[in-house]
């Protein structure tokens, strides 16, 4: 196996990793755990980030294992019918 490849599917195994709400909530516990301090007007902000960018995420991504009922040719844009 190639460096490459080892650097690849490490990347690729992380991507996946970060993907999961679980780990997420890992870092969260050992940033806690380890004594990260925010003020409160940081820790609102990151909240309010973080929650916003998970609801696009939570809005546009698939579930997993469901399949969609809407392709991209049901969708017109600014045609007339």
């Amino acid at each position: 196996m190639t460096s490459k490849t080892r650097k690849q599917r490490a990347i690729a195994y992380m991507i996946r990793r970060f993907k999961e709400p679980t780990t997420w909530a890992g870092v969260a516990l050992v940033a806690t755990a380890v004594g990260v301090k925010l003020s409160p007007e940081m820790a609102q902000s990151i909240t309010f980030i973080g929650t916003f960018v998970a609801g696009i995420f939570a809005a546009a991504l698939p579930e997993a294992g469901a399949e969609s009922s809407v392709s991209a040719e049901d969708i017109k844009v600014g045609g007339s019918d």
